[in-house]
């Protein structure tokens, strides 16, 4: 089944992951969702991609390469899976608490810099703005050096440790991010998914926008989505809010201003596909969500206020309530005996 743009446009619009529970007493929003801050980890969606076989592993167990790993949250989740890891990080404390919490765990680290270019010493910036920024560019007027790093291609890290093989590509090296994609020949390394950060903010400067690394990828073969957040309102405020996913036929629709990630995947998958993984992994705060079907969007009745009162009481008090139940229906059948009434079922 094919969809059209126009389809997968609506579809990804964030006014059709519908949130559940938004009926408060008798105020209704009608579906307005602008004041609810959506969130959703990329990375989390490719895993349920491979879990759910719409990529197939070529290998057990499957491979994942981390470039940018911070503090290793995006290949938790792979780890569970009995993936291995190959985690890049050069900020040097950080580095030294990834060796301490995966010892002895199918974990590769290394705190070389990855770019375009083997063995040049670089200088590493970091921010008090936040620990996130950390980064070979200093996009930021806070950012001070801090250390010089080592760097590697990718390519030669993969033939060094007879990487043939790589299921997931995970690129967030803060604005350094098409450097790393340039560094690899994805002619004869081909990861099955890619992820790579972008924002034009960081990398305008350097001559290229998002644009470009999403060319970049088509050209070599892969199909593109957008998974674009709102523009950032402050580095480390953890206030950050998602927007919406998007194939690259709608990139013209995404704002300059915005940051997110570049999704890549091959062989290609169906546009429903991936959208449904996003269904599933988006969160909100407050609400869960449920994505909608094409066309318009469906709501699901919300529990009035005595029946939400009566499931927590439920759940809290499970025994009284048994008590309470027992009780009324004795008393139901008392009622009903002196009414003459036939009220036994």
């Amino acid at each position: 089944m094919t969809h059209s743009n126009d389809d997968l446009t609506r579809l990804a619009r964030p006014d059709l992951l519908v949130p559940l529970n938004l009926q408060s007493g008798n105020r209704r929003r009608n579906g307005d969702v602008s004041h609810i801050r959506f969130s959703v980890d990329e990375s989390r969606v490719i895993l349920r991609l491979f879990l759910s076989a719409v990529l197939r592993q070529r290998q057990e167990p499957g491979v994942m390469v981390d470039v940018g790993a911070f503090r290793g949250t995006s290949f938790d989740g792979f780890l569970d899976q009995g993936w291995i890891v190959h985690a890049f990080e050069p900020q040097q404390d950080r580095f030294a608490a990834l060796q301490q919490k995966y010892a002895n765990l199918p974990v590769h680290l290394s705190q070389l810099a990855v770019t375009d270019s083997s063995t040049d010493l670089l200088p590493f910036f970091e921010s008090d703005e936040s620990p996130g920024i950390s980064s070979l560019i200093p996009f930021r007027s806070s950012h001070i050096e801090t250390q010089k790093v080592s760097t590697i291609r990718l390519d030669h890290y993969f033939r060094t440790h007879r990487l043939g093989t790589v299921e997931f590509l995970k690129i967030d090296a803060e604005g350094a991010d098409f450097s790393v994609l340039k560094g690899l020949d994805l002619t004869r390394n081909t990861p099955i998914a890619l992820m790579c950060e972008y924002e034009n903010a960081k990398t305008q400067p350097l001559g290229h926008s998002f644009v470009d690394v999403g060319t970049h990828l088509m050209e070599n073969g892969y199909e593109v989505f957008v998974s674009e957040w709102y523009p950032i309102v402050r580095y480390g405020g953890g206030h950050h809010r998602w927007k919406a996913i998007r194939p690259w036929g709608d990139h013209e629709l995404v704002d300059p201003d915005s940051w997110g990630n570049l999704l890549a995947f091959k062989p290609t998958i169906s546009h429903r596909a991936i959208l449904s993984a996003f269904a599933v992994e988006v969160s909100c705060e407050r609400y869960r969500v449920q994505i909608a079907s094409l066309g318009s969007p469906q709501r699901r009745s919300t529990p009035k206020i005595g029946q939400r009162l009566k499931l927590r009481l439920a759940r809290k008090f499970p025994l009284t309530v048994r008590v309470y139940r027992g009780l009324r229906s004795r008393w139901h059948r008392l009622v009903c005996l002196i009414q003459g009434k036939q009220g036994w079922d």
